[in-house]
């Protein structure tokens, strides 16, 4: 997948209706979409992630070789929540689009 791919696929889950996943999600708004990416763009120096609509946001996530990493982005609160997994050990950081902190994320990636 490429950065361009993902930047496509986060467009088109504003092309989900509301209950697209047949549990109540509700729409995301393009405006919600477009908030998340300047985010998202500081992210690559990553290799490009996999983006997966959830129940009121989204999230991008790594599978790399025995360690778990994922950002969500969350249209209710307006968070963004880091999650890192290595061997079942979890690292958790929650952060707003104004305090996200993209070297505090590249420091807990490499802890």
């Amino acid at each position: 997948m490429t950065w361009d791919k993902v930047y496509e696929t986060i467009d088109s889950f504003a092309l989900l209706g509301e209950n697209w996943d047949s549990y109540g999600a509700g729409h995301l708004p393009k405006e919600f979409l477009e908030k998340c990416k300047p985010i998202v763009k500081q992210l690559e120096f990553m290799e490009p992630p996999f983006a997966a609509p959830y129940c009121g946001g989204f999230q991008i996530e790594w599978h790399l070789d025995d360690c778990y990493l994922e950002i969500s982005f969350d249209k209710h609160t307006d968070e963004i929540l880091f999650l890192k997994e290595v061997n079942q050990k979890f690292t958790t950081r929650k952060f707003t689009f104004e305090t996200f902190d993209v070297e505090k994320v590249k420091y807990y990636i490499l802890k």
